[in-house]
C-alpha cells in the first residue's frame, strides 16, 4: 500500500473544509429561521398593540421570551461552531471565517447577510413595538393623574391671552 499523495491529503482536507461548512450554514440557517420566526412574532405584537387588545400581550410575551432564549442558544452554539473550526477568537470577524472556507464563501455570506437581515428587521420592530408600549402607557398614566388629581399642577393651560399658565386648582374628578 503506497503513502498518501499531496493530491489525496488536499483532497482529504477540502472535503473536511466543505464538511464544515456544511455545519456551519446549517447553524446560520437556523438562527436565521428563528429570528424569522421573531420577527412574525413582533409582528403579531405590533398587531395587538395597534388593536388594543392587552389581554393577548402575556400570551405573545410568553412566546417572545421562548423564541429569545432559542435566538440566543443559537447564536452561542454558532460563536462556537465558528471558533471550533476557524480558531478566530472574533465570531464578528466575518472575513476571517469566510477565508476559512475558500469554496463556500459566496454561499456562507449569503446565509450570513440573510442572518443580518433578519437581525436588524427584529431590531426595529422591537423597537417600533417598545415605541407603542410606551406612548400607551404615558396615555394611561396621563389619564390616572387626571382620574386621580395627581400631576395637576404640572399641567399647563392656555388663558384667555393664549399665554401658557400652570393650573392653580388641584380638583379631583370624583371622591369614592
Amino acid at each position: 500500500m503506497s503513502a498518501p499523495t499531496a493530491h489525496d491529503t488536499a483532497a482529504a482536507h477540502g472535503t473536511e473544509n466543505h464538511a464544515q461548512a456544511t455545519v456551519l450554514v446549517q447553524a446560520l440557517e437556523r438562527e436565521t429561521e428563528l429570528l424569522g420566526a421573531l420577527a412574525a412574532l413582533l409582528q403579531q405584537e405590533r398587531e395587538v398593540l395597534q388593536a388594543g387588545n392587552s389581554d393577548a400581550l402575556p400570551s405573545l410575551s410568553t412566546q417572545k421570551a421562548e423564541l429569545l432564549r432559542a435566538v440566543a442558544h443559537a447564536e452561542d452554539e454558532r460563536r462556537q461552531l465558528i471558533r471550533r473550526l476557524t480558531g478566530t477568537s472574533s465570531t464578528e470577524d466575518v472575513q476571517a471565517v469566510l477565508d476559512h472556507f475558500p469554496a463556500e464563501q459566496q454561499l456562507l455570506r449569503s446565509r450570513w447577510e440573510a442572518l443580518l437581515d433578519h437581525a436588524r428587521r427584529v431590531r426595529a420592530l422591537n423597537q417600533e413595538n417598545g415605541y407603542m408600549v410606551e406612548l400607551a402607557l404615558q396615555h394611561v398614566r396621563g389619564a390616572l393623574d387626571v382620574l386621580c388629581g395627581d400631576g395637576m399642577s404640572k399641567t399647563r393651560l392656555y388663558d384667555p391671552h393664549g399665554q401658557s399658565a400652570p393650573v392653580s386648582a388641584h380638583r379631583s374628578l370624583g371622591k369614592v
